[in-house]
């Protein structure tokens, strides 16, 4: 039987677990960030848009970019220096040439060790520009101590056949059963229904036992599913 409720695919959620990268936009000028926008002479703009993604845990990665835009009138040489302030602190430099009007953009990447203690630590950069301006910038990285495995009370069931919720879940913790649409849902209280498990093709997990109590989490679903079920 072709099983695939519209009502509880509309209640559906987008879920999504990324870390954001943080944007350094680095202006041809030595104004500091709050005189910026009433300051700068005209040809040079400086933005200043930090992401607010900065809590990580030992054992992640913390993935940012600098980005260097070039709003004057001619080429610039841009030399670049960053530092994480890690206990084996890391540290690199790049010199980078910027045609009029075009951006340089430098990515970062930096494993956060397994061990590394909770508390903050610090990404610096300066740029020296080839017209004798210098700009500095730093963002904290605060590391949080690792929350305690999940010890969930209700029985769960998921259908997931990508696989991929799966792994988050394992990740976070969260320990569950793996079903198939033939599976008798009478022991969970909850079924999850991993992200981009349903088709317009195949059949999905019989939920009748919405109305006694089985609670229904559908992570994000394709485009052409969320459309279909909302026509």
């Amino acid at each position: 039987m072709f099983v695939m409720q519209k009502d509880v695919v509309k209640a559906a959620r987008r879920f999504s677990l990324v870390i954001t990268t943080l944007t350094i936009f680095c202006a041809l000028t030595s104004f500091s960030p709050a005189r910026a926008d009433s300051c700068l002479p005209p040809g040079v703009k400086a933005v200043w848009d930090l992401s607010k993604d900065h809590n990580f845990h030992s054992g992640e990665t913390v993935e940012k970019q600098i980005i260097i835009i070039n709003n004057s009138r001619e080429k610039v040489t841009c030399d670049c220096f960053w530092s994480f302030e890690l206990p084996e602190a890391e540290k690199g430099r790049r010199k980078v040439i910027v045609e009029t009007g075009e951006q340089e953009r430098i990515p970062l990447r930096y494993a956060l060790p397994a061990t590394l203690v909770p508390g903050e630590y610090t990404l610096k950069m300066k740029v020296k520009f080839s017209s004798g301006d210098s700009q500095e910038d730093c963002f904290t990285i605060h590391v949080l101590p690792q929350a305690p495995s999940v010890k969930p009370l209700a029985k769960i069931a998921l259908f997931d056949p990508k696989g991929e919720t799966r792994r988050l879940l394992g990740h976070i913790g969260v320990k569950c059963d793996s079903v198939d649409t033939n599976t008798e849902l009478s022991p969970y209280n909850i079924l999850i229904v991993g992200k981009g498990a349903l088709t317009l093709e195949k059949p999905a997990p019989h939920i009748g036992r919405v109305p006694v109590g089985l609670k229904v989490l559908i992570f994000e679903q394709g485009s052409l599913i969320t459309r279909e079920c909302t026509t």
